[in-house]
C-alpha cells in the first residue's frame, strides 16, 4: 500500500479530462456533467483491478475566464458510483459548482480520475 500512496503523492497513473468553451458555446452543464460521467465509465472500465481493487479518486474543477478556478474531490469511489442517480447527481453539482458565474464569457472543466487499481498493478509487477 505504501508504494501505491507514493505513486499517488507523484501523480503517476492520473488519467485527465479537459473540456474547454468559448462565449459563443451554449452547452449546458448537464452537457458537461454528462461528457464527464461518460469518460469516467470508458477510463474505469480500461482500467485493471488487481485483487478487486477498483476504487477511484475523483477531482472536478472549473473556472470561467477571469474567475479563480473551483474544485470538489472524491476519494474512494466504486465503479458502480458512476452508474446511480445519485453519484452522477453529486457530479453534476460539482460541475455546476465549478463553472457557475454571473460571467458570459468561456469556461473550462477539467477533472483528474486516479484508478487505484492502476497504480496497484505496477506495484505489484515492480514488487
Amino acid at each position: 500500500m505504501s508504494a501505491i500512496k507514493q505513486a499517488r503523492l507523484r501523480g503517476e497513473g492520473f488519467r485527465f479530462f479537459d473540456y474547454d468553451l468559448d462565449s459563443s458555446d451554449t452547452v449546458s452543464a448537464d452537457t458537461m456533467t454528462d461528457a464527464l460521467v461518460d469518460w469516467c465509465r470508458v477510463t474505469i472500465a480500461q482500467s485493471r483491478r488487481p485483487f478487486g481493487i477498483d476504487n477511484f479518486d475523483l477531482v472536478v474543477g472549473g473556472c470561467r475566464d477571469g474567475d479563480q478556478p473551483r474544485k470538489s474531490s472524491f476519494r474512494g469511489l466504486r465503479p458502480m458510483y458512476l452508474y446511480g442517480a445519485e453519484g452522477v447527481a453529486v457530479i453534476r453539482k460539482a460541475v455546476s459548482e465549478s463553472i457557475a458565474t454571473s460571467a458570459t464569457s468561456g469556461c473550462h472543466l477539467s477533472a483528474a480520475l486516479f484508478p487505484w487499481g492502476d497504480v496497484a498493478s505496477r506495484a505489484l509487477q515492480n514488487s
